[in-house]
């Protein structure tokens, strides 16, 4: 059961939870827009201003990894205390991996080659357990962390992706580092009404999947891991012989949780173990397991992967990265003033709950906003800046804030021109900032679809700014409370999805830190073993 020390079972840890978010909602339920629309910062309690003002650059950076002083208020003490109390444990993985090839790693920045290789050793490592060696990508994208598994563990790939020409891609990548059937993407829509097109895709797939890059006489598992032989052989495809140096799981205990994946090496630091048949575990043979998979499932995905999980009766086992919680979608025919999700809460015990007496409310605090929060960044970054980082950040949240309470004001709409609405280059100075927001957002009256005058818009907003600018530290003091609040809002919906695994008879739910929160934030790793 994935709850804090201290809780006997998901209720209790879920009603506690409840009556945090619902007493601390001040903190993150806007729109950071807004910030000076809903008067935010004369929400943040009066006996915690001077505390928190007094702070040190440093301080304010540990403030949300549980620094408090003895002689703050004890509400503001109490508020950092339940922060961490209401964590779920999470398990902390430490590996080394493998570099990536160069004909992978050349196509990918190096976020997405930390997070492509530190899942795939992770998959490589719970698929060992279950004498798996074929794995179901859903949302795959472009298909690098297929490629990758496949390449350097050896690994059979089915990837599902909605999008064609993502598809084409992700093939046309495949053909260029290894041509070879038992690596294939498909366009494939993803949720729990296309478990019998995926059924079939996997039945079409097991006909012509046999590996012609010689791997089935080489592998050789510990941990998942596919060892390098002391000969390089080329496969027929035209690329090294699928290979990997050792890699080792270890782990520490964070919040009284702890997990080890360990394996023997020989003397020349290689993984030893027996080699794996090569008829074993095609798709479609008769004693066949998956393992599914996604990197960043994103939404409503990660949900509808836990779907298809449970219909799917040879996956046996579930390693999801899940991403952009805001971007659930609300249930139909709702409201969006009602907030209610389609996937968010899902287990019972969360769900009997927002539907008692005690929290007919929630529906007002577990938002949109909410899951943004759960969304944001952690503060793995945030605790390394510096004095000029935090000014520049609290001049760009306030100058945005100062735009949007113009508009307020003048009833007026502010809709982007481009994605972004103000480039990182241009946000050293209000000035700057003002010059690029007058190029991207298009300021249009309520009343009709008439544009306003430019001028007059900089001058009239430039006035607002001067009335706010001396508030912008207290962006960043709100910034700060917000990061620590970051920590239980991930973990609340991370364990509302443990419980409704377990709920469906899933054996054994874990969340392990697959990657490091500096580099991507979103490094949570779902596992769930039927």
């Amino acid at each position: 059961m994935l709850v804090p020390p201290g809780y006997a079972d998901y209720a209790s840890y879920f009603s506690d939870a409840l009556s945090f978010l619902r007493d601390y909602s001040w903190v993150y339920n806007f729109p950071v827009t807004e910030l000076l629309v809903r008067d935010v910062f004369k929400q943040i309690p009066a006996d915690w201003l001077p505390a928190l003002l007094s702070l040190t650059n440093q301080q304010l950076n540990i403030l949300p990894q549980g620094f408090v002083m003895d002689d703050w208020p004890p509400s503001l003490i109490r508020f950092c205390h339940r922060c961490h109390t209401l964590k779920i444990p999470i398990q902390r993985v430490i590996k080394p991996v493998p570099e990536l090839p160069d004909k992978i790693c050349r196509r990918l920045t190096p976020k997405k080659q930390h997070e492509v290789m530190n899942l795939a050793a992770l998959i490589s490592a719970e698929c060992h357990n279950y004498g798996i060696s074929q794995v179901l990508d859903v949302g795959a994208g472009l298909g690098y962390l297929g490629q990758l598994l496949h390449y350097w563990y050896g690994y059979h790939i089915l990837g599902l992706e909605v999008d064609t020409e993502r598809v084409k891609t992700a093939s046309r990548n495949q053909s260029d580092l290894c041509p070879s059937p038992a690596v294939k993407y498909v366009t494939c829509s993803i949720s729990p009404e296309s478990y019998h097109s995926i059924e079939s895709e996997i039945q079409d797939f097991m006909n012509d999947n046999v590996c012609n890059c010689g791997l089935s006489e080489v592998c050789s598992y510990e941990c998942g891991v596919l060892n390098r032989k002391l000969s390089l052989e080329l496969c027929t495809g035209g690329c090294e012989q699928h290979s990997v140096e050792k890699s080792y799981y270890h782990s520490d205990e964070v919040n009284g949780s702890a997990h080890v994946y360990s394996g023997e090496c020989n003397n020349e630091g290689r993984m030893l173990s027996q080699p794996v048949s090569s008829d074993s575990g095609l798709f479609g043979a008769s004693n066949t397991s998956l393992c599914m998979t996604g990197l960043h499932t994103c939404g409503d995905l990660t949900v509808d992967a836990i779907r298809i999980f449970f219909q799917l009766v040879s996956v046996k086992l579930l390693v999801l990265v899940p991403c952009c919680y805001h971007k659930m979608s609300l249930a139909k025919d709702t409201a969006v003033i009602d907030g209610k999700f389609s996937n968010f809460p899902l287990s019972s015990s969360l769900c009997h709950l927002i539907h008692s007496a005690a929290f007919c409310d929630s529906p007002s605090f577990l938002c949109r906003p909410f899951l943004r929060l759960a969304s944001q960044e952690t503060a793995a970054r945030w605790q390394q800046w510096s004095e000029e980082d935090h000014k520049e950040h609290s001049l760009q949240v306030m100058a945005r804030a100062v735009l949007q309470l113009y508009a307020h004001n003048e009833d007026l709409v502010l809709k982007k021109k481009c994605r972004r609405g103000v480039r990182k280059t241009n946000r050293s100075t209000f000035e700057s900032f003002m010059d690029d927001a007058l190029k991207r957002y298009k300021f249009i009256a309520n009343t009709n679809t008439s544009h306003c005058d430019s001028s007059t818009i900089f001058f009239q907003v430039a006035e607002l700014w001067q009335h706010h600018e001396a508030s912008c530290h207290l962006a960043e003091i709100v910034t700060a409370l917000q990061m620590t609040v970051q920590g239980v809002a991930e973990s609340f919906i991370l364990a509302d999805r443990a419980a409704y695994l377990q709920e469906h008879a899933v054996s054994s739910v874990e969340i392990v830190k697959v990657m490091d929160d500096g580099m991507s934030p979103r490094c949570f790793a779902l596992v769930a073993r039927k």
